[in-house]
């Protein structure tokens, strides 16, 4: 299976941070001190949810050690208002405190620095702890640029994960991929009506879930934002595909000449 290329952000730009770091400024000079660990909700969720966020939802996403299971490899945390977090395997599962028992991944970590150069680790993650969710918002075109970012589009609305969604891809492209191998009388252009025919299915067999076929039914424009996340992840897996075709006949080449010399 590909791997898709990771989320990124500058979060010192980040408005929730800027907020924690604006009105909690001595916490965050205390943060390498007790070990604490800030939790922050990436730009896109971020900018339509900072402005409503009181005091108390802040501290939500400023995290002290509880205590850490060697047996089952979970470290437990506590926000700054006792509600408890469990982070495993770069996911944080809410539990005792928060209104829904909500998974949370995490998209990366950054190492920042207070006043005396001592570091303390900020969580960029990819929905907040409270309120619209992932699948409750919607994204913007510009947002859907990252392959990373248009799977787990398709994976929130269909329900379906990445090895799923990348699977039907793949075996869709099978047809791509014995063309590009054998293109001896094979047009560029009906290579690529292969491809857009792979697109159309996919949209098509997403509009069958019950989730998205709801979001199109309440605003026609959904399926241009879907029809892009779907051609993303598509020409992401179209582009390794011929990136190792390109390598396989590069080698054969080589080892042809190799032997040659022989």
């Amino acid at each position: 299976t590909a791997s898709v290329m990771s989320y990124d952000e500058d979060l010192s730009q980040n408005p929730i941070f800027q907020k924690l770091e604006s009105r909690f400024p001595d916490l965050i000079s205390q943060a390498p001190s007790k070990s604490l660990l800030i939790c922050i909700p990436k730009s896109a969720i971020a900018q339509e949810i900072h402005s409503d966020l009181q005091v108390g939802d802040i501290l939500n996403y400023v995290l002290k050690p509880y205590i850490t299971s060697p047996e089952s490899g979970c470290q437990v945390y506590q926000t700054l208002t006792k509600r408890k977090i469990e982070i495993k395997e770069k996911t944080l599962y809410l539990k005792q405190g928060f209104p829904e028992a909500r998974t949370v991944h995490i998209l990366f970590e950054e190492t920042f620095y207070n006043e005396q150069d001592k570091s303390y680790q900020v969580l960029c993650i990819d929905q907040p702890f409270e309120g619209k969710s992932t699948t409750q918002i919607v994204l913007q075109p510009d947002e859907l640029l990252d392959p990373d970012e248009c799977y787990k589009f398709l994976i929130t609305g269909t329900g379906q994960n990445t090895v799923g969604i990348e699977n039907f891809i793949q075996m869709e492209l099978s047809t791509f991929l014995h063309l590009s191998r054998f293109r001896q009388g094979v047009s560029i252009r009906h290579m690529l009506d292969v491809v857009t025919g792979v697109v159309t299915k996919l949209v098509r067999i997403c509009l069958k879930y019950s989730s998205v076929h709801r979001k199109y039914s309440e605003d026609r424009s959904y399926i241009n934002v879907l029809r892009l996340a779907v051609e993303n992840v598509v020409y992401y897996e179209v582009s390794v595909v011929v990136v190792v075709v390109v390598v396989v006949v590069v080698v054969v080449v080589v080892v042809y000449h190799i032997l040659d010399l022989f």
